[in-house]
């Protein structure tokens, strides 16, 4: 596994990572919506 395998593979886990949060995000607050 070289060093570009290497971050490339962080890097996808990172973007994995951050679309998990906008997705939970935008979860909370349609829950928070639909509560008022």
């Amino acid at each position: 596994m070289t060093n570009i395998d290497y971050y490339q593979h962080k890097y996808a886990i990172l973007l994995n990572v951050n679309t998990l949060q906008i997705m939970a995000c935008r979860y909370l607050l349609t829950l928070l919506k639909s509560k008022s």
